[in-house]
C-alpha cells in the first residue's frame, strides 16, 4: 500500500485491485477506532473530553462557518 491506489503500471484491474485493498485497510482502522471509542468511553474524563472536542474542535468550527456562509449568502 506504499502506492497511490488508482495509479497504476499495469492494467486497470490492478489499480482496481489496490483500491479494493486499500478500501479494506481503511475498513480495519475504521472498526478499530470504533473498539476504542467504545473501550474509552467507559472514563468519565474521556466522555467530558469528547463532549468539549464535539462543542469547540476544527470540525464544530468549519460548520459554525458554514452556517453563517449559509445565511448570509
Amino acid at each position: 500500500m506504499i502506492s497511490v491506489p488508482f495509479i497504476a503500471d499495469g492494467a486497470y484491474l490492478e489499480a482496481i485491485r489496490n483500491c479494493i485493498l486499500l478500501g479494506l485497510l481503511n475498513f480495519c482502522y475504521y472498526l478499530r477506532a470504533r473498539t476504542e471509542e467504545k473501550h474509552l468511553s467507559a472514563d468519565q474524563n474521556y466522555t467530558n473530553y469528547a463532549k468539549w472536542i464535539a462543542e469547540n474542535g476544527i470540525i464544530a468550527k468549519i460548520k459554525g462557518m458554514s452556517r453563517l456562509l449559509l445565511k448570509s449568502g
